[in-house]
């Protein structure tokens, strides 16, 4: 829990939201009663809104705030803007970001 300690300021608004929404959806009747996540499972935080971290593609590093920059792998190519950054950290020391982008495709219309 010590290597979350520095993130807390983030942990909490998103942590709020999951835990209303898991208890509206459990009042709602579509879903279970919320379960509670044990320590050490789930270790993961959002940053909501872009402006939040900076990516540098170019260079392969992002900066996360109370972390700096960090030296990060591309598993594909980033297209479209940035919406928001999800941090996981494994059992080990390895942190995982993951981004999602908005990106407009065409649409390919087929006619019969």
């Amino acid at each position: 829990m010590k290597r979350l300690q520095a993130y807390k300021y983030e942990l909490m608004p998103n942590g709020e939201q999951h835990l209303e929404r898991a208890y509206k959806n459990f009042f709602a009747k579509r879903a279970d009663f919320p379960r509670l996540k044990r320590k050490g499972s789930g270790e993961s935080f959002s940053y909501p809104d872009a402006k939040q971290f900076k990516l540098d593609a170019g260079k392969g590093r992002i900066f996360l705030p109370k972390r700096g920059w960090m030296r990060v792998r591309l598993s594909q190519e980033v297209l479209g803007t940035l919406k928001n950054a999800t941090v996981s950290l494994s059992a080990g020391k390895d942190v995982n970001v993951s981004l999602v982008t908005l990106h407009a495709q065409r649409a390919h219309l087929i006619y019969t």
